[in-house]
């Protein structure tokens, strides 16, 4: 299963596709509005814990985020390090959206993922 998130200047949106058990093809989009001070880092983020939120079995995904930094931070396990380390990075500061990383990975607790 792939999920795309694209951002842009009004808000996000992220895309799931997906093959039922007959093998046709399905497309389910979600779409956040962008806040007047929200981050497009922010929005992706937002926008992807949105179609996590659809997934009602287990499955393996291939997250496709249009940021290379939160495509990075998945592939690095970045999160779970941050969690274990009460939300803090390497450096001692607390990370940037702790309670959507907090919710995304709480939606992946479930699946195989990659980030690509």
């Amino acid at each position: 299963m792939d999920l795309k998130s694209l951002v842009y200047e009004s808000g996000a949106t992220a895309t799931l596709k997906f093959l039922d058990g007959r093998g046709k093809l399905h497309t389910k989009s979600v779409t956040v509005k962008r806040e007047a001070k929200e981050s497009k880092y922010h929005m992706e983020l937002s926008a992807i814990h949105k179609a996590l939120e659809n997934l009602n079995t287990r499955c393996v995904l291939n997250i496709q985020p249009m940021q290379l930094r939160i495509r990075n931070e998945i592939n690095m396990g970045w999160p779970e390090q941050w969690k274990k380390n009460n939300w803090t990075n390497a450096k001692g500061k607390k990370c940037q959206e702790q309670e959507l990383w907090s919710l995304i990975l709480k939606d992946l607790e479930k699946h195989t993922y990659r980030a690509s």
